[in-house]
């Protein structure tokens, strides 16, 4: 099996992605990561097989560079005699696998494809043509997605026209997060804090969460766990929350940080999944987040989801928040959780193997 994704930044997908490969190879299967370029944050465990396409300068919208990663993926497919399965994870990995047309190939879609366009839309008609050209990668193929949300989306949108859609959780290794919340870490601040797991991007609206902040009680910190720039220091600093704000930067195991926090918050725009709200919900948090239309509403799902906010309201944010303190018992034993398990997503992207033959 080809695991492929465009790098190893710190992502939702990019971890799924890793633990997927290791739930396979847990089953019995030969799976291999393969990382179109060597670049991004995760730190891989030394017995997950993995490969690399190109080193990190490699640009990928150049088309030539596409074609070339094509002829390595199948110079790959050919050397190990041929993929069983090729799951192509992200949009670089999805305009590979097309120019590639290896046999049983699925194309996960991790993210709102509608949402990214609109998002694009606003930086210029040269990138917004560029990305939507990106999905005809997509058109007649076999689309995997990882919510129930993006598969409504995918099946009712005109971008293009699937071959198959079938929705399967990204896999997550549910004991492994609880077990490594409890480990020290020095990174824990002493003060009573909520903590906001993710890059910052406008698609996650710091401008709300920010917001939102202010109307909480004083004596609370933020910890945002994101990679520090100097974008991020000066809109905390324009929002004038340098004394209420605490950054940290990239971590293998940011859920000590989660079990410590007294809850998490998110307040994306959209999301494909919302992989942090379920980490957050195995640490027992107490969890909110928008309603944004793919994910957050299938993990607080049942009496979870009156923590659901509508997107682009501080106020209420805020509320859902205070709710959520006010009330720690509802965030255990969240259904979502009894969902999640890795070997189990493992098995039934295996089990297209058996499909396909």
């Amino acid at each position: 099996v080809a695991v492929i994704i465009p790098t190893l930044h710190g992502g939702g997908a990019e971890k799924a992605c890793i633990t997927l490969v290791s739930a396979m190879l847990e089953l019995g299967a030969s799976p291999v990561l393969v990382v179109i370029k060597k670049k991004g944050d995760y730190a891989l465990p030394k017995e997950l097989p993995v490969r690399y396409l190109f080193d990190s300068q490699t640009k990928l919208y150049k088309n030539a560079n596409v074609v070339e990663a094509a002829k390595r993926l199948k110079a790959l497919d050919e050397e190990i005699g041929g993929f069983n399965l090729v799951l192509s994870n992200l949009d670089d990995s999805h305009r590979i696998a097309e120019k590639a047309d290896l046999p049983n190939t699925y194309y996960v879609i991790q993210n709102s494809i509608d949402n990214i366009l609109k998002r694009t839309g606003k930086l210029g008609p040269i990138k917004y043509f560029r990305k939507k050209k990106s999905f005809n990668s997509l058109n007649n193929k076999d689309i995997i997605t990882i919510s129930e949300g993006l598969h409504q989306e995918v099946s009712t949108g005109k971008r293009f026209n699937a071959r198959s859609i079938k929705t399967i959780y990204n896999a997550m290794d549910v004991d492994d997060i609880r077990e490594k919340s409890f480990l020290p870490d020095p990174d824990i601040p002493s003060e009573p804090y909520i903590i906001h797991v993710g890059r910052f991007a406008k698609q996650k609206r710091p401008d709300i969460l920010f917001k939102a902040l202010k109307l909480l009680p004083e004596n609370l910190k933020l910890v945002m766990l994101c990679n520090p720039s100097r974008k991020v220091e000066r809109a905390i600093s324009r929002a004038g929350l340098n004394d209420r704000i605490i950054v940290i930067p990239f971590k293998q195991n940011p859920y000590p940080l989660m079990r410590a926090a007294q809850g998490m918050i998110l307040t994306s725009d959209f999301e494909g999944f919302g992989m942090v709200l379920a980490e957050s919900l195995i640490c027992e948090r107490p969890t909110v987040s928008t309603d944004c239309p793919e994910g957050p509403a299938e993990i607080l799902s049942g009496k979870l989801s009156r923590y659901l906010a509508p997107m682009r309201d501080p106020e209420a944010m805020a509320q859902k928040m205070i709710d959520a303190l006010a009330n720690p018992e509802d965030f255990k034993d969240a259904e979502i959780v009894k969902k999640l398990n890795a070997k189990e997503s493992a098995r039934q992207y295996l089990g297209l193997i058996k499909s396909n033959s």
